[in-house]
């Protein structure tokens, strides 16, 4: 023992005999909720209630751990059993679940900006061309990340070796993924990092920052603001905060097509204005 502390023993360790549902996921996410309050040392411990129980101060925002029990519950569902071969296939898996969460927030905001009526600001966004190009594209997308050059790796590859054609799916699939990513990131920035930053706050992990800008989105009825009274979606001042909502969502990617033809994407993608060399 290097520490001077107690340190937890076996039986008060996270576990599971027998689940009811045959099976359990951990991907490094928190395995008993301990730290989803982010506070990870008000729980006390069963075996002495007078200490505290403490694992870690947090982990993984279980984003992958979803992913793949939706993987193993499709194969279940179907009546089928599930092999080595799955398990590789799944360990392999690269398509992130909160792609699939966030993308039709993406393609619903452009919908509405492009309705009759909608805000000047709003409506200028969805009358760019580059943006309605790239919510195209995300409308197609299957949430898959491949590499969509012959280099490097790719979980498709047959015994780690390319094949001599990349199929146009999986190039458009490369593309989708570069312009999801990079709009995300934007959109992390333009919240939940600038509210913070304004309050002279520093910013949070990427993993927290993400969970909680899915947390926001998700509000129903959206107001934009969070459990601590702030509001993270406060411009422009004049919308309504569903139309706030909607107009950081297609900023953002406006702002991430301008980077990806431009110099921060430079040494990747040539200053290229097409999106199909973006992979």
């Amino acid at each position: 023992q290097t520490i001077p502390f107690a340190v937890l023993p076996t039986a008060e360790m996270p576990h599971t005999i027998n689940p009811e549902n045959g099976f359990f996921v951990n991907a490094n996410n928190d395995p008993d909720g301990a730290t989803l309050d982010n506070d990870p040392m008000n729980q006390r411990r069963k075996g002495k209630p007078s200490a505290i129980y403490y694992r870690a101060p947090s982990g993984s925002d279980g984003l992958r751990a979803g992913r793949i029990t939706r993987l193993i519950r499709e194969k279940l569902d179907a009546g089928e059993k599930i092999s080595i071969s799955d398990m590789r296939k799944w360990q392999t898996n690269v398509q992130p679940l909160e792609a699939e969460i966030l993308t039709p927030l993406l393609l619903d905001a452009f919908d509405r900006a492009s309705e009759p009526g909608a805000p000047a600001e709003l409506a200028a966004l969805a009358a760019d061309p580059r943006v309605a190009d790239a919510i195209a594209r995300l409308a197609e997308w299957d949430y898959s990340t491949p590499t969509g050059i012959p280099e490097g790796w790719d979980h498709t590859d047959v015994g780690g070796q390319r094949g001599p054609i990349l199929s146009s799916r999986e190039i458009q699939n490369s593309v989708a993924a570069t312009i999801y990513n990079v709009s995300r990131a934007k959109l992390v920035r333009r919240t939940v990092d600038a509210t913070l930053s304004n309050l002279g706050l520093a910013g949070v992990g990427s993993s927290d920052a993400l969970v909680a800008l899915i947390h926001l989105l998700r509000q129903d009825p959206f107001t934009g603001v969070g459990a601590s009274g702030v509001d993270f979606f406060p411009a422009p001042a004049g919308l309504a905060p569903a139309d706030r909502r909607d107009f950081a969502i297609l900023k953002s990617m406006a702002d991430a097509l301008t980077d990806l033809s431009g110099d921060r994407f430079a040494k990747a993608f040539n200053r290229s204005t097409n999106p199909d060399d973006w992979r």
